[in-house]
C-alpha cells in the first residue's frame, strides 16, 4: 500500500439503514433539520466514549461570557426538549460527575457574542462519525448535508494515546478521517484542530503544563496513526493545532459518588483560542 493510501471505504446493504441497532437513534436522525446551520460551524469529530460532551461541557464554563443556547429547532422529536433539559441542568452544576452525558450527546449551540452569532458546535453520537463494529459505515444522510455544505466548518477531532482496544480499530478510524479530509474537506474554507484528549492520564507534562511535543510524537508516531500525520502534512490546511486536553478528573468521595475537579482553565483556555482563531483568524497582535 502506497504510504499515504487509505483502504476505500466499503459499503453494504445494512448501511442503507443506518444505525437500526437503536431505534431511537434511528427516530432521531429523521427528525433533524439543519437549514437553522448557518456556520461557522464547529463540529467535534469523535467515536463513543472519547469524551466529547464532557469536553463541551468544560468548555462551556470557560467561555460563560458568551450566550450559549441549545438551537431549538436542530431537532423535532419529543426526546429532544429532554435533552435541551439535561445539557442545561448539567451546564449549572458540574459539582459531580455528569453521568448524564450520555442523553445530552446530540445537539446544536449557537454561540453568540456582543449580540452576533460567533459560531455553533455540533455534538453527535460517537457512531454518527465513527463506528468500530462497522467501519465502512457511511456518514448518516444529515452528516453528509452539513459536510457538503458551504460555510465554513471546524473540524475539531478527538484522540486519546489509550483509544481502542485492537490497533486495527485505530487504523480504521484513523483511515475514515483520512478519506473525508482528502476527498470532501475544502482546506480554502475549513479547518482542522486536532485535540488529544485525557492528557491528564499521561506522563508528559511539566510543571503542570503538557508538554505539547511529546503528546505530538506519542500519537503521530504510532503506527495505526502515521497516516493521518501524512495527510495533514499534504492536505493544504496550512497549521494545524495540536491540542492537549482534559475536561477535569473523577474522584471518589468514599459516599458512593464520583465528584468532578474541572481541569485547570489552561485546557479549556487553550482549545477555545485555537477554535476562535480558525474561524476569525489570529489577531494581529499574536503574529508578531
Amino acid at each position: 500500500m502506497p504510504e499515504n493510501d487509505f483502504p476505500e471505504q466499503k459499503t453494504s446493504e445494512s448501511n442503507s439503514l443506518p444505525f437500526e441497532k437503536d431505534p431511537q437513534i434511528a427516530l432521531n436522525l429523521q427528525h433533524i433539520e439543519i437549514n437553522g446551520i448557518s456556520g461557522p460551524l464547529v463540529i467535534f469529530f469523535g467515536p463513543r466514549n472519547i469524551g466529547k460532551t464532557v469536553t463541551l461541557l468544560r468548555l462551556c464554563t470557560h467561555i460563560a461570557h458568551y450566550d450559549i443556547r441549545p438551537d431549538e429547532t436542530f431537532r423535532t422529536d419529543d426526546q429532544y426538549q429532554d435533552t435541551i433539559k439535561t445539557f442545561e441542568e448539567v451546564r449549572r452544576n458540574l459539582k459531580f460527575a455528569p453521568s448524564a452525558t450520555g442523553n445530552i450527546n446530540f445537539l446544536l449551540l449557537n454561540v453568540t457574542h456582543m449580540g452576533s452569532r460567533f459560531c455553533q458546535i455540533l455534538e453527535a453520537p460517537g457512531e454518527h462519525f465513527f463506528d468500530e463494529e462497522n467501519p465502512g459505515k457511511d456518514y448518516p444522510v444529515y452528516l453528509n448535508k452539513i459536510i457538503n455544505s458551504d460555510y465554513r466548518k471546524v473540524y475539531v477531532i478527538f484522540f486519546s494515546l489509550d483509544m481502542f482496544k485492537k490497533d486495527q480499530d485505530k487504523f480504521n478510524y484513523t483511515s475514515k478521517i483520512g478519506r473525508l479530509l482528502r476527498e470532501r474537506v475544502n482546506s480554502k474554507r475549513d479547518r482542522v484542530v486536532i485535540v488529544c484528549n485525557k492528557a491528564d492520564l499521561q506522563p508528559f507534562m511539566n510543571a503542570g503544563k503538557p508538554v505539547e511535543r511529546e503528546f505530538r510524537d506519542a500519537l503521530y508516531k504510532q503506527d495505526t496513526f502515521r497516516l493521518l500525520y501524512d495527510t495533514l502534512e499534504k492536505g493544504g490546511f496550512g497549521h494545524i493545532p495540536f491540542v492537549p486536553f482534559s475536561a477535569g478528573s473523577f474522584i471518589d468521595d468514599g459516599e458512593g459518588k464520583f465528584a468532578f475537579a474541572l481541569s485547570d482553565k489552561q485546557y479549556p483556555a487553550r482549545l477555545w483560542q485555537e477554535i476562535h482563531n480558525s474561524i476569525e483568524g489570529k489577531a494581529w497582535w499574536k503574529i508578531w
